[in-house]
């Protein structure tokens, strides 16, 4: 018997994979930059800081969104597991009282 009560988690899932994506190609960018800055003249050396630091952050925040929506995920089942035992702790008293009611 299919579960009563189902979360379908696939579009955080989707997220969370697409951020792991956009972080990954946010790090290969910043090394990218990094061979650049090296090839490049010193002189140029405090723009490209400014660039790796806004790239950091950038990986920073992929990173940090990914966590807290796997966080969300885990609290999404916990969510369900919870209703789910409210649902049959409310089920088992109805069905005992209609029990004691009728059947005595």
């Amino acid at each position: 018997m299919e579960d009563p009560i189902y979360l379908d988690t696939r579009l955080l899932r989707n997220q969370v994979s697409t951020l792991q994506d956009e972080r990954k190609t946010a790090q290969r960018l910043r090394e990218s930059v990094l061979t650049a800055k090296n090839l490049s003249d010193p002189a140029m050396y405090p723009y490209y800081n400014r660039v790796l630091n806004e790239i950091n952050e950038l990986i920073q925040y992929f990173g940090k969104m990914g966590e807290a929506l796997e966080g969300i995920e885990q609290d999404a089942f916990s969510l369900q597991k919870s209703i789910k035992s409210l649902v049959q702790t409310g089920t088992d008293q109805t069905a005992d009282t209609v029990n004691k009611t009728f059947f005595q």
